[in-house]
């Protein structure tokens, strides 16, 4: 009798309960045509099963290495290498004025090989002018001792004895280059000097070059 009574006091509620909705009917989704219509979207042409995709524009892209990989055994990088006026001064090992030159890429081990592309050279004049030169100044690439000149000369005037901030750039020169194994890129010239201790100019150079895996 209890129960009897506890089902028909609840009936109201189960009457005026609320039919759940139609679940939605996915099947105009599955349509090719809109397939297809959302594909073009993001890509601008589909021929023989290959996806033309648009251009595409990237900023700031770094590979693990610091470098962009052409091929699996060249590499390409851009460093930016500052030489301040103790280097630009003297012929100490480091200094441009060293036989060694300011050393700018270190040696890469034995089996690789650098190439030098191009500089783009900033020289910032702080105070006082440098001094000497001999109008000299090249990249060059190779071992202590052996190095090869791999750009044309720069004039003192152009770069690092003048009275005013310089921009100059520099490709490798257009003629054969004999590289050898596992050699330092650097920049050298006739010792620069600082008679007047107050030079404090300072050159930022932006160095492209590669690296070469010779298997040598």
């Amino acid at each position: 009798m209890k129960r009897l009574l506890f089902i028909l006091a609840f009936t109201p509620f189960l009457l005026n309960a609320q039919t759940p909705a139609a679940l939605i009917d996915l099947s105009k989704y599955h349509d090719d045509a809109r397939i297809m219509e959302m594909v073009d979207e993001n890509f601008s042409d589909i021929t023989d099963g290959t996806y033309a995709i648009p251009a595409l524009t990237v900023t700031g892209v770094i590979t693990a290495n610091g470098g962009i990989k052409q091929t699996p055994t060249v590499t390409e990088y851009t460093i930016i290498v500052v030489i301040d006026s103790t280097k630009i001064s003297g012929d100490d090992a480091g200094d441009i004025g060293h036989a060694d030159g300011a050393i700018l890429v270190a040696q890469p081990g034995t089996g690789f090989t650098l190439e030098f592309i191009s500089a783009f050279m900033i020289y910032d004049r702080v105070t006082a002018d440098f001094a000497g030169g001999s109008n000299d100044a090249v990249f060059q690439v190779g071992v202590t001792g052996t190095q090869v000149s791999v750009s044309s000369a720069i004039t003192d005037a152009s770069l690092l004895t003048a009275s005013t901030d310089k921009m100059l750039s520099l490709r490798s020169i257009a003629t054969e280059l004999v590289h050898a194994d596992n050699g330092a890129i650097s920049l050298t010239a006739s010792e620069y000097t600082n008679n007047a201790g107050t030079a404090a100019g300072f050159l930022t150079v932006h160095l492209k070059y590669r690296i070469h895996t010779t298997g040598l």
